[in-house]
């Protein structure tokens, strides 16, 4: 995860009061703490179900108008549990085959809305339909190079691109993507909706990037236009909003899961690996997430009695150092021999410095929610000797460089994309935007190919069609195939912190998932 990505991760998550004094920070150019303040969910946006039409239509234009918990701990964790109906994400264990029932829907028909016929092949059609598709530029207040992102206008070229790409080469079949650019300022929360409006009146067919962290995606959805994320996004959202909530990311409960059931599968919940009990520090921020990682520690073995958590609340920025110390002591007490963090992406620095200084030495294994981008980033490495041999799981591609493995295959087709236009290749920048941009486009020409009518209600079905769709670089593999899934990150591989480089290591170069 790349400084950008951190920082949009945690955006999306921390309290107002924390994002506003983050925003004056910004303006002085004091960026250290928006990377590492810690996450809490964002209010919910609303809008008027505005009916949208064909991309025929003339488009829209205009501009966007205008708590800190305490601390304590805990011994024991209970396992969550719950359902919950609508798309499949993450739920049971793997092997189990169960999830919720997808919901139904009606198409988007009537006048002025999108064509509901089966539209022809690519190898058939003579006059492509175009539609629309809301296209955000990104300006996270006119610093995007401090977290390695291009400039708005440099993220235009990456689009101009790709959409030319997948339009001339017939990706999306018998249909032609006309972009509809709107820049996005990532600390102007009243841009939010007024974008929004602006694809609503210019009549979209999907919309790609999404507004998060600052603000939430739900005006475009409530408008029941597809939204195609670039950003992890949780299952309560997946479901509240199917089958309009897309990401190239995987949602946090699938990362969770993985997690738990791929650290059983290394051996680190056993006593030959010296287990005898696990410490949490986790932030309370979104307790349907704790819940997650406590559940699928259950499922994996993992009793409340082996458990011991301390709570970090969920403060604007930095847990406070005591705060830490006391939760190692709890876990020095409690015999703690294993170590993970939950929901806390800044911290890991302070807990492992803190961890040596009390002569507290955990085997560490992490779940990749941001974790393993924040401890690879140079500004917030943890301490060497402490988090020497760490285990973390991952459903991403960052860090074979480290490993000498080469970069997915479908890298090579981006870089070829984006040369074509004269665009830096996908490696060339830190957040390697260009093949987030590729990835994101491809999985909606691939889910407009596939939808069994050209609606925007079954571009969910199209994708579950397509079944997988392959990524470049910064993304592993996916598979779209259940019912209701419209987030990658099924796949996972090991990782391991080396204290000699000072670096993570993937330990093995295959992706694996859970069935």
């Amino acid at each position: 995860m790349t400084p950008f990505k951190e920082f949009r991760f945690w955006w999306r998550r921390t309290t107002p009061g924390s994002r506003g004094f983050s925003a004056v920070c910004a303006a002085l150019a004091v960026m250290l703490l928006a990377w590492i303040a810690l996450p809490t969910e964002s209010s919910s946006t609303t809008s008027q179900n505005v009916a949208a039409g064909t991309a025929s239509d003339q488009s829209g234009t205009g501009t966007g108008v205008g708590s800190n918990g305490g601390t304590g701990g805990d011994t024991t964790g209970a396992a969550g549990s719950g359902s919950a109906a609508g798309p499949r994400v993450g739920t049971g264990g793997p092997g189990s085959g169960t999830g919720a029932t997808v919901p139904g829907g009606t198409h988007d028909t009537g006048p002025g809305k999108p064509n509901t016929t089966a539209p022809p092949t690519a190898a058939t059609c003579t006059s492509p339909t175009t539609l629309k598709v809301g296209t955000i530029l990104i300006n996270v207040a006119g610093l995007n190079s401090t977290f390695g992102v291009p400039s708005p206008e440099d993220q235009q070229k990456i689009f101009e691109a790709v959409f030319d790409s997948v339009n001339r080469t017939r990706q999306a079949g018998c249909v032609k993507f006309e972009p509809v650019y709107q820049t996005y300022n990532e600390f102007d929360t009243a841009s939010v909706r007024a974008i929004c409006l602006n694809f609503v009146a210019a009549k979209v067919f999907a919309a790609v990037v999404g507004f998060l962290p600052l603000g939430t995606d739900d005006c475009v959805m409530q408008n029941k236009i597809p939204m195609f994320e670039i950003q992890p996004i949780g299952a309560a959202d997946i479901q509240k909003y199917y089958p309009y909530y897309f990401s190239v990311h995987e949602s946090l409960q699938v990362v969770y899961r993985n997690w738990a059931y791929a650290t059983k599968q290394q051996g680190f919940f056993s006593a030959a690996k010296g287990f005898k009990k696990l410490g949490i520090f986790y932030r309370d921020c979104q307790p349907d997430v704790n819940s997650a990682m406590l559940k699928y520690l259950d499922e994996v073995g993992v009793k409340p009695a082996q458990i011991s958590r301390f709570n970090l609340g969920c403060p604007g920025n930095f847990a406070s150092p005591a705060a830490i110390q006391q939760g190692i002591f709890q876990f020095q007490s409690a015999g703690v021999t294993t170590l993970t963090i939950d929901n806390d992406i800044g911290d890991v620095q302070n807990i492992t410095k803190q961890a040596q200084i009390q002569g507290f030495h955990p085997q560490y294994v992490l779940p990749d929610n941001g974790l393993v981008g924040a401890t690879g980033s140079v500004q917030f490495q943890p301490d060497p000797s402490n988090f020497d041999k760490a285990l973390a799981i991952t459903p991403d591609a960052y860090w074979g460089a480290n490993t000498g493995l080469a970069p997915p295959a479908p890298t090579k087709t981006c870089d070829q994309v984006l040369t074509v236009h004269g665009v830096p290749k996908v490696l060339s920048t830190s957040s390697a935007y260009g093949g987030v941009i590729c990835n994101t486009l491809w999985m909606l020409a691939a889910a407009t190919k596939n939808a069994p009518t050209l609606a925007r209600d079954q571009l969910a079905a199209g994708l579950q069609r397509a079944k997988s769709v392959p990524f470049s670089y910064p993304f592993g593999p996916n598979d779209f195939s259940a019912a209701g899934a419209t987030v990658s990150g099924q796949f996972w591989r090991p990782l391991t912190w080396h204290k000699t480089c000072v670096c993570w290591k993937v330990d093995d170069p295959v992706f694996r998932r859970f069935s």
